[in-house]
């Protein structure tokens, strides 16, 4: 009889152990299935987010492409004409064929001045997009784990783009209209005139001077207007005026106002081709950081669709800027 107890002890104790196993096996898998189902639930949710993402970005792309397109045609319609009358030469730029054809026909430089004004609103609605989506961009971008950085280099590009467009508007567009209605008065003065010293009757003339001093002082101006400087002084013209500290060499500043009356009397055609040849290069570095929010935008996209977390954005960045993919400084598109 004790051994028959001992043996149902023995048996109890092993079936016990047994179903104490099994609990803790159901346990642990209970626990383990728990895990993997909140893992998978994660994982569905990032995946899901990142769909979101994807599908937002390649949305705004797809609306900056078109302004794009529309601001490239424009741009290329303005320096077309322009850049391919000047030349490169051993002795610098050569204006002569631009220079001609400006004086062969007003119409030429009003159609430029309106095609240069047409780009400027093409930037304009460019930055306004940008503007607008990037409540949408900033919280994609700062959800990665190597956005921070691409955020910070987009933001400076919008900014170069704000400025790029200011520089067209109050800079080269400003300045072409400023300089063709000083133009205008001098050469409705000097038809006017009888003397043969046309140039002192200018230079003494009272709304001529206030005019004509209106743009030499402005300092969005003061690229160009330094060339009419002495040499030795147009760096100490630049810095004066960028100051607003002209008054403290007036002399400086009447010799720069002579030598810019004396041009614009005998060569406003060349004067206004410079104009128009530098505008052209700023329009070409507006279009190229405009390409460059696009471009950023794609390598933002391919980093959304690979979901490659070893590739940091910026190597996509250079990868796709490169001649390889969209050619940043090379290719018009």
């Amino acid at each position: 009889m004790i051994e028959s107890l001992l043996t149902e002890k023995v048996q109890l104790g092993f079936d016990i152990a047994t179903s104490a196993t099994i609990i803790g096996a159901l346990v642990s898998w209970g626990w383990e299935s728990r895990r993997r189902a909140q893992k998978e639930q994660q994982i569905g949710i990032n995946e899901r987010a990142r769909a979101t993402s994807l599908d937002k970005v390649q949305e705004i792309l797809s609306e900056f492409e078109s302004s794009f397109s529309k601001l490239v045609l424009a741009g290329t319609k303005f320096e077309t004409p322009v850049d391919r009358r000047v030349k490169s030469t051993d002795s610098g730029l050569d204006f002569s064929r631009l220079s001609s054809r400006i004086e062969a026909s007003d119409e030429f430089l009003q159609e430029n001045i309106a095609r240069l004004e047409e780009f400027r609103e093409w930037v304009d609605i460019f930055y306004e997009s940008i503007q607008k989506r990037r409540y949408s961009l900033i919280p994609v971008l700062d959800s990665l784990s190597d956005g921070r950085e691409f955020l910070e280099a987009f933001l400076k590009d919008i900014e170069e783009i704000s400025q790029l467009h200011n520089k067209l508007g109050s800079g080269w567009i400003g300045l072409l209209n400023e300089f063709n209605s000083v133009h205008l008065m001098a050469k409705e003065l000097q038809e006017n005139c009888q003397e043969e010293g046309f140039i002192n009757a200018l230079i003494e003339n009272e709304d001529y001077r206030r005019k004509a001093f209106a743009l030499i002082l402005d300092a969005d101006y003061c690229n160009w207007v330094r060339s009419f400087a002495p040499n030795e002084d147009k760096e100490e013209f630049v810095r004066l005026v960028t100051a607003n500290q002209y008054d403290e060499n007036m002399k400086l500043m009447f010799a720069t106002y002579v030598n810019f009356s004396g041009n614009i009397i005998e060569k406003p055609s060349e004067l206004y081709a410079q104009i128009l040849y530098m505008a052209s290069s700023e329009v070409q570095s507006a279009r190229i950081e405009c390409k460059d929010v696009l471009i950023k935008l794609s390598a933002l996209s391919h980093k959304l669709l690979a979901n490659d977390q070893n590739r940091p954005l910026s190597a996509i960045v250079t990868e796709y800027e490169s001649d390889k993919f969209f050619g940043k400084n090379s290719f018009i598109r």
